[in-house]
This record gives structure tokens, C-alpha cells and sequence, in this order.
């Protein structure tokens, strides 16, 4: 039975502002902090995997600069196996984070080193590829090798989850490839072309996309839980109760976890339920890689 998971993703390294409230158009703000954390949805989901005790191998470019070897020490520090992460000559990708007292964050993003991830990457983590029982995707890395990956773990027999984060234009036909599809509320309605936001709305919207690409679908509408369909039924998990610090990485923190629990044999519910727990461990905490939970953090 195949027990590892293999993430074919993005690494970056998070410049995070603590700020009073986010900022208006034109204007400036004096922030009150500053951390860098490593992070990248793609690192910071392999992270969560490794810190729950699931084997992950991470595929990836970082810069041949400080920043890359920020990131690769820190994967290797949590246990990820980074020998297929490539050094290249662009520079280390990286976000700006900004984070107000209540929790809520901003990102903007720059590509940098992950849009060299390349067809010639997801060939070489074939053998990984052969042998695990998930990929993960997010889609922070160029599309073309988002397609092949898929079409080649299809071919290898590893399911696909598939975190389309930042939602982008996708053809039907690579959706209907994928095991299971993960979105927030944001994304969610970018595909359905109308509003998740709120449970009613996110439990119809997962149905829709079911029933549209026939993969599993779990929506995320934040700090009010999470809706799931599939094959073996549909719900909504409430988040818990939480005093938020930061929510940067939570949903990575989720996606981890659900991915943990489906390589261990969890139905869709019992995956999204064991998830909505790791995500408030996170989101207590600040950072990303740092603030996610190992299985001694959420056992009672």
C-alpha cells in the first residue's frame, strides 16, 4: 500500500507586516513588525505532510541565494525530502504579507525561481510519482507542468488533490483528471461564477463542481469551516473556535492535513474534520511552517 505523498509546487520566502489595518489606495502605513518565515504554498503544504509523519517529497526550484538556502533548510529541518528541488538562476521566490490584529492577511506574491519548475522536473520525480499515494498541486507554478504532472500521475497510479490557489483558467477536460479539488470561498466562486461564501452557498457550490468535473470537491470558507462532496456523500465542518493570531498558512496547514488523513485511509469527511483541526492549530500561532501542528499538537 503505498504510504508517501509527493508535493510539485512552490517555495517561497514570506516577508510578513504586522500593520494597524490594511491600507487605502495611495496611502502609507507604519508597520509594527516584521517576520520572514519560509513559505510558499507548495513548501508549506509538504511541511504540514512532514510534521503530521507523512513521508513527502517536495519538487520545486529555489534561487541559488540566501533565501534558497533559507527554504531548502528549512524543508530538510521538518523532515521533506528535497532532492528534486533544482537550484536556478532566477531568484527565490517570494511574498509580502501584511497581517492585522484580527488575524486577516493580504498577500501579493512574486514568481521568481518557481516559474522555472519545468515538464523536465515532474520527469525526473516519475519514480516518486510511481510510489506515492498523492500528488499535491497548487497552482503557483506555470500551468503546462501542472497539466503534465497530473496526466503523469494519472499514468502512475497516484491520485491527484489539486489546491487550484490562485485560481486561474483551467481546461475542463485536466479537471477531470484530478481526485480531488480543494478551493477557498475566493476561488470557489472564480470556477462557479457565483458567491461560496457562506455554508448554504459552499455546500451547493462543492455539489456543483462534483457534479461538473466528477472529482471530489471540499470549498473552505475560512473561519466558518469547510463544505465537502464526493462519492461517498457531502457536508459542511464547522471550523473551531479559535483566537487567531495570523491565518497565514492555514490553508496550506488544511490542505496538508487533509491529504495526511486520505493517505491513511479517512473518508472525505473524516479527512476535512481531522484538517478543520490542524488549521486551528495554525492559525494560534504566528508564521506559516512554524505554526502548523505535528500529531503531538492535536492529540487530546
Amino acid at each position: 500500500m503505498r504510504k508517501s505523498a509527493v508535493v510539485i509546487g512552490s517555495l517561497n520566502h514570506d516577508y510578513i507586516l504586522e500593520i494597524p489595518r490594511f491600507c487605502e489606495v495611495g496611502e502609507t502605513l507604519t508597520a509594527s513588525g516584521l517576520t520572514l518565515s519560509p513559505g510558499g504554498k507548495g513548501a508549506n503544504q509538504a511541511v504540514q505532510m512532514a510534521k503530521l509523519g507523512l513521508p513527502t517529497a517536495m519538487v520545486g526550484c529555489v534561487g541559488e541565494d540566501a533565501d534558497g538556502d533559507v527554504l531548502m533548510a528549512s524543508l530538510e529541518g521538518y523532515g521533506v525530502d528535497v532532492a528534486h528541488v533544482r537550484r536556478t538562476g532566477e531568484p527565490t521566490g517570494m511574498a509580502a504579507i501584511e497581517v492585522i490584529p484580527d488575524g486577516r492577511v493580504t498577500c501579493v506574491i512574486v514568481k521568481g525561481a518557481n516559474y522555472a519548475v519545468s515538464v523536465g522536473d515532474v520527469r525526473a520525480a516519475e519514480p516518486l510519482l510511481a510510489e506515492a499515494a498523492w500528488l499535491v498541486l497548487q497552482m503557483e507554478i506555470p500551468q503546462e507542468v501542472n497539466r503534465f504532472a497530473i496526466e503523469r500521475a494519472r499514468a502512475l497510479g497516484c491520485k491527484v488533490l489539486l489546491n487550484a490557489a490562485p485560481a486561474a483558467p483551467m481546461e475542463e477536460g485536466v479537471l477531470r483528471q484530478v481526485d480531488l479539488l480543494v478551493l477557498n470561498e475566493i476561488e470557489a466562486a472564480f470556477y462557479l461564477g457565483h458567491d461560496a461564501g457562506e455554508p448554504d452557498s459552499a455546500l451547493a457550490g462543492a455539489a456543483e463542481l462534483h457534479a461538473r468535473y466528477g472529482a471530489d470537491c471540499v470549498v473552505t470558507i475560512g473561519a466558518l469551516g469547510s463544505a465537502f462532496r464526493g462519492e461517498g456523500g457531502e457536508g459542511f465542518v464547522a471550523a473551531e473556535a479559535v483566537a487567531a493570531v495570523e491565518s497565514t498558512g492555514a490553508g496550506d496547514s488544511y490542505v496538508g492535513a487533509l491529504a495526511k488523513a486520505l493517505v491513511d485511509g479517512a473518508t472525505l469527511e473524516g479527512a476535512c474534520r481531522f484538517a478543520t483541526r490542524c488549521a486551528a492549530v495554525t492559525v494560534g500561532r504566528p508564521g506559516a511552517q512554524p505554526s502548523m501542528p505535528t500529531l503531538a499538537d492535536i492529540r487530546p
